[in-house]
């Protein structure tokens, strides 16, 4: 019979104050799931939700201590007036603006132009000249192995077939317009449901994002679990409280996956053999553990002990009690996000060389608030001469002192003594000395204003040159015109936010869109627009009249703008100056309707008509002058004239 004693390694749960609310303490239940699932059925999370029983034991649990405890840099994040707002900077310019899917290779935006043409012929070809050369050294490898010492015949290796033909690149690039189609439906409706809740309440893939910035930030990496439906197939993404998991210890074993490969961004993957180390991850909550394994990890790890299998069967036998109704799990995937440090696998924050500063600003501002109700100096006091004051008067001053001259309903509250006249040698019926009563003024013993300003402000700057933002990021207005302010914010989105997103979305694209088949498009998270639309307006209505700025170019501009592509115009004149269109020129092919080479040679015919009346009216005008010329009137360049059998 079980006592309710804790036992060794178990601490007994920490009792609860007055007035607050205490979680259910999570069951084993939480860490095993039945395994047996329908194809279409979605597995469950196995990450524990419940975040409120104190964290032990990771050195029991084989994983690696972090050099800083997350829990406390979590509390100095919320107890700091200044790291706050930097982290706030971060996700809102980081992951709040949204994202996108864009394709993989610039020139996919414009399959039918000539140039693209071109790419997808030499992709192609070299896509042949690799499959050839493989050819070749297989087969110079088995011959090796037949007979060593015979060198290849001529005319063995290097026989590449054909030149790719038209009809080859015009099957490749309507098999690309269909994958992009597929891609981006699959994008679309994966992305907008592989988040449903965070912690019970409803959120979405960008809800996920900020959230794992916010935990990035805060104590040096964030937390995602795959989830996974009966078949295998990716199909949720869960978020792990980040500070209640810790990397095991790496055993340093090589594990051989097979990984895709391409010779060219539209060529077929081909399947080559690596090896990489994997990690296993734990997370404890009070004295409940579950295991995760990384990504692409072929293993099966144990849930439950983190123990690696052969399979799944031999996992159940190995696991399995008698009295277990549901049979043990295997781990579930955890994407570790985690800022880079050179001596532990659990980094600190980018902010915590400047942990003192965040101490002592938190100091300081308790020294400012406690000053208001543990003052003792009043403003000030009357001070009698020439009398005695009375030993009742005495203790009420003293009390009164210690006990109503604090707080803030006392601020401004004085002193008053009260004196009888001295007992003096004087005549009788003669009035004795009369008391002296003078006031002194104590306010400039009092404290006028807050303490460690000036230590105040350096330890915010201090703290956000951690983050390497400007003020204008962290709330602080002052001091900022229009100029200085896009200064700041243009150097902000180049040096910091820029290079973050761009981190971030490479691991989303290496680690979640091969697993969802997309492999023509790629997620770009969304940036703040670069310049409002009045701008935009203006740099077109100066630019695009003079050529400087095609149709198709003006509508990516509006479409960066407001972080929302545009559709795309199919059209000819989408890609040439709107003057040409304008004067009736189109370029080559005019169009759906094919007509461009009509209009250029009707307006060839008016403008020789024009250069013939031209010349005419000039020629007429010189007879009429006197001289015999015959003007001739041309827009083609001239050639110059041949001089070679002129004399000297």
């Amino acid at each position: 019979m079980a006592s309710g004693k804790p036992t060794g390694g178990e601490r007994k749960p920490r009792t609860p104050k007055k007035g607050t609310q205490t979680a259910p303490t999570p069951v084993t239940a939480l860490m095993a799931k039945a395994r047996v699932l329908a194809g279409n059925a979605i597995d469950e999370p196995t990450a524990i939700q419940d975040i409120t029983a104190e964290e032990e034991g990771w050195g029991r649990a084989g994983a690696v201590v972090a050099p800083y405890d997350p829990e406390s840099l979590l509390n100095y994040v919320e107890l700091c007036g200044h790291v706050a707002p930097n982290i706030a900077a971060y996700v809102q310019n980081i992951e709040g603006f949204g994202y996108q899917a864009v394709v993989t290779e610039s020139w996919m935006d414009d399959l039918d132009c000539e140039e693209t043409r071109e790419i997808v012929r030499l992709a192609l070809q070299i896509e042949r000249w690799a499959d050839a050369e493989e050819e070749t050294l297989a087969e110079s490898e088995a011959k090796k192995a037949d007979a060593p010492g015979d060198p290849p015949k001529d005319g063995e290796e290097g026989e590449v077939e054909d030149e790719v033909t038209d009809d080859e690149v015009d099957a490749k690039i309507k098999e690309i317009k269909a994958q992009l189609q597929r891609d981006q439906f699959v994008f679309d409706s994966w992305f907008g449901q592989c988040v449903s809740e965070i912690q019970g309440m409803p959120a979405n893939f960008v809800k996920l994002k900020r959230i794992v910035r916010s935990d990035y930030e805060s104590h040096g990496w964030g937390c995602i679990e795959f989830v996974r439906d009966g078949y295998g197939r990716l199909k949720r993404l869960n978020y792990v409280p980040a500070y209640t998991v810790r990397p095991l210890v790496d055993e340093g074993e090589k594990v051989e996956v097979v990984e895709q490969d391409t010779v060219t961004p539209i060529s077929e993957s081909r399947e080559i053999k690596v090896l990489r180390r994997f990690r296993r991850f734990v997370q404890r909550v009070g004295g409940n553990k579950v295991y995760f394994k990384s990504p692409g990890d072929p293993r099966v790890v144990s849930a439950a002990t983190g123990k690696w299998y052969k399979d799944e069967a031999a996992l159940i036998k190995a696991e399995r009690k008698e009295d277990q109704k549901e049979p043990p799990r295997p781990a579930n995937e955890l994407l570790w996000i985690a800022q880079h440090s050179a001596r532990t696998p659990c980094p600190p924050p980018r902010w915590v060389g400047n942990l003192l500063a965040v101490l002592g600003t938190r100091a300081a501002d308790e020294v400012n608030y406690f000053y208001f109700d543990n003052k003792s100096i009043p403003p000030g006091m009357l001070f009698v001469t020439g009398g005695t004051i009375p030993r009742a008067t005495r203790e009420r001053l003293e009390s009164r002192i210690r006990q109503e001259l604090h707080g803030t309903e006392n601020f401004h509250r004085m002193l008053v003594i009260e004196a009888n006249p001295k007992q003096g040698n004087h005549a009788p019926g003669e009035q004795g000395q009369l008391p002296q009563i003078t006031y002194q003024s104590l306010a400039d013993d009092k404290q006028s204003d807050a303490l460690f300003v000036n230590y105040d402000l350096r330890s915010a700057d201090r703290i956000g040159t951690s983050f390497r933002l400007p003020r204008l990021l962290r709330g602080e207005t002052k001091d900022f015109n229009r100029a200085t302010a896009l200064a700041a914010l243009r150097f902000a989105e180049q040096q910091v936010f820029q290079p973050e997103r761009q981190d971030i979305d490479w691991v989303f694209n290496k680690s979640v869109l091969p697993e969802i088949g997309v492999k023509y498009l790629k997620m770009r998270s969304n940036s703040p627009p670069a310049r409002s639309l009045e701008e935009i307006a203006e740099l077109v209505s100066k630019v695009a009249p003079q050529g400087g700025l095609v149709p198709s170019e003006t509508r990516q501009l509006v479409g960066d703008a407001i972080n929302s592509p545009l559709e795309k115009i199919d059209e000819s004149w989408t890609k040439q100056p709107m003057a040409m269109t304008l004067a009736g020129i189109m370029g080559n092919g005019g169009g759906e309707g094919g007509g461009g080479e009509e209009m250029n040679q009707e307006l060839a015919t008016r403008v020789e008509e024009i250069e013939s009346r031209l010349a005419e009216a000039l020629t007429a005008e010189l007879r009429e002058s006197g001289y015999d010329m015959q003007v001739e009137v041309s827009s083609r360049p001239a050639l110059p004239p041949d001089t070679s059998g002129d004399e000297e």
